[in-house]
């Protein structure tokens, strides 16, 4: 497996946060609240945004773990699979729904920043250190591959946003912003 560079990383995070946040851009409240508008599911654009803000938190506490030499929670999410990540999906969901969107769009922005400034203070050989914990059914990831896979989509580390993107797209389209 190729190791993605940190700065490359880094710049992969950012080009997602801000393709997003061009999507909802001048979008009213009311429909950047609205349930289920994005992908055919139950979210509304705020649940998305808070959907990859937590994503993004998950990896900065696991980084937090890491640099403890501890087992990250996210590793018993991964670990189990789907029904899991589909847990911790819906119960973040839950959480962001019940929240006003001032409040989610300033922890996505408050989680992004934090989590950018964390992966600028790493040293390129912190970043592709095995894990210094034990690992269930899998070899210890590096900090790059545990990161990548927690921020990521299928195939894509560190681009979760791209999973989403179409969905986004098709809302804004369906919306006129600044009506």
């Amino acid at each position: 497996m190729t190791i993605v560079a940190r700065i490359e990383a880094i710049e992969l995070l950012e080009r997602g946060h801000r393709r997003v946040a061009e999507q909802i851009d001048g979008i009213d409240t009311v429909d950047l609240e609205r349930p289920a508008t994005i992908g055919g599911g139950d979210w509304s654009a705020k649940d998305l945004v808070g959907h990859l803000a937590a994503w993004e938190r998950e990896a900065l506490r696991a980084l937090e773990r890491w640099r403890l030499g501890r087992r990250p929670h996210i590793e018993d999410v991964f670990a189990d699979g789907a029904p899991a990540v589909d847990r911790l999906n819906a119960e973040t969901a839950a959480r962001t729904s019940a929240l006003p969107l001032d409040a989610v769009l300033i922890d996505a922005e408050q989680t992004h920043a934090a989590l950018i400034e964390a992966m600028r203070r790493l040293d390129d050989d912190a970043w592709i250190e095995r894990a210094p914990y034990e690992t269930r059914g899998r070899e210890a990831p590096t900090l790059a591959e545990m990161l990548g896979g927690i921020t990521g989509a299928p195939g894509a580390n560190f681009d979760h946003a791209s999973a989403h993107l179409a969905s986004l797209e098709a809302f804004r389209a369906s919306v006129r912003p600044g009506d």
